[in-house]
């Protein structure tokens, strides 16, 4: 049995890696980091982590992304309001539609705020100088008897109180097994679908891959 668990895909071996790669291939190519020529000049260091526009079909696996992303920057050097306080102060608001990505959408690389809140509105709510934006490409699992594998997929951007893109990463991580003589096949399968209803009834789904996909894209942006 191979086994891994990091943030990038690793090459497999035999007829089941093949089978697990081209599901894998399936999967959002990573996207270009992107560091504003001005960074330091413009970073704010009072932020908060909206909701994520969420493509996939776990709604808790957005959540968690959330409160990951702002338990993560407090390390990168950032002051992020709590996100319970941000979801309360958004449902206050009138803005609190959390689920969705409905506070804005990504488009040609660049996240779309509506009109109201705009950006600037939102920090002057939050009493932040920045917002942390993202998107959830991938959250799944893939069980087949000779090879399983488990992947999250996300990307963020720091933006300032105008809307202005400041830094953009992808990230992704991603748990992969492969078993080519199926021996034990059957039994790690039935395994994982229990560790999955446990996750799912504890509301953290793919923990491990997720908190590696905020790590990864993380991995570029700098302190303010």
């Amino acid at each position: 049995m191979t086994s891994l668990t990091s943030a990038r895909v690793t090459v497999f071996r035999g007829g089941a890696a093949l089978v697990l790669g081209l599901v894998l291939a399936g999967c959002v190519a990573p996207e270009k980091p992107f560091l504003a020529p001005n960074f330091h000049a413009l970073a704010p260091r009072r932020v908060a982590v909206l909701p994520p526009e969420n493509a996939t079909a776990q709604v808790a696996g957005a959540t968690l992304l959330q409160y990951l992303m702002g338990q993560h920057l407090p390390s990168h050097g950032y002051w992020v309001r709590d996100v319970n306080e941000t979801l309360a102060t958004l449902e206050s608001k009138g803005a609190g539609l959390t689920i969705g990505g409905r506070l804005g959408s990504w488009a040609d690389g660049r996240w779309l705020f509506p009109a109201r809140p705009s950006p600037e509105q939102l920090c002057q709510d939050l009493d932040v100088d920045g917002l942390f934006v993202g998107k959830v490409d991938t959250y799944d699992y893939v069980e087949l008897v000779f090879a399983r594998t488990r992947v999250v997929q996300c990307k963020w951007m720091l933006v300032d109180r105008k809307g202005t893109p400041l830094w953009f990463a992808s990230g992704r991580g991603q748990t992969a097994e492969v078993d080519d003589k199926g021996k034990e096949g059957l039994k790690a399968a039935a395994a994982n679908v229990a560790i999955r209803a446990i996750e799912d009834a504890q509301g953290i789904p793919l923990f491990a891959e997720a908190q590696a996909s905020i790590q990864d894209c993380l991995a570029s942006l700098p302190h303010p």
